[in-house]
């Protein structure tokens, strides 16, 4: 993935500093993850820990609907239906014009990234889900359990997909 070699080259100049820990949301949890693995590859200083979010595990498959592809209306309203992307930006189009193509951009990378078969990290990996997340179910949180030698902390939280929201003091 091009975008986590452009992050982990971003990190080089700070990792020797202290320790750190990766973190990504939903999309941003495969980022984080790829990333980890670049370091690997590069025999680089690892995070702590990798911690994801609302993500399904990297080797399930995607989801067979290519959201990056819908028309503008059509992608607003699965968004309002099952994030809760307020309606009322519908009628925003100067900020609509910066929001979807960025969203549709983060989809696409998502949607069409291949997953490579790796040895499992051996850097502890926890995981934050949302109950009710209508995108991402406790078993594809609970297989990222492959992704990992070390440990692996699984939480589930009261809340959807964007459940950060609501337990920023518990995350944090």
């Amino acid at each position: 993935m091009a975008l986590a070699d452009k992050l982990a080259a971003a990190l080089v100049p700070l990792i020797d500093r202290t320790p750190f820990v990766l973190w990504g949301h939903s999309m941003g949890a495969h980022l984080a993850f790829e990333t980890a693995r670049l370091l690997r590859r590069r025999n680089l200083p690892m995070p702590q820990q990798l911690v994801v979010t609302a993500s399904p595990a990297p080797q399930l498959p995607r989801h067979k609907r290519a959201w990056y592809t819908l028309p503008y209306k059509q992608l607003a309203a699965e968004l309002h239906k099952l994030i809760g992307l307020p309606m009322e930006l519908m009628d925003e189009p100067q900020l609509l014009g910066f929001l979807v193509p960025a969203l549709r951009a983060d989809l696409y990378l998502f949607e069409t990234a291949v997953f490579k078969q790796e040895p499992p990290l051996s850097i502890p990996i926890t995981v934050l889900g949302g109950n009710h997340d209508p995108l991402v179910n406790v078993k594809e949180l609970e297989a990222w359990r492959e992704q990992t030698n070390g440990h692996l902390r699984l939480k589930l939280i009261d809340g959807d997909h964007f459940f950060l929201h609501t337990a920023q003091e518990f995350i944090l």
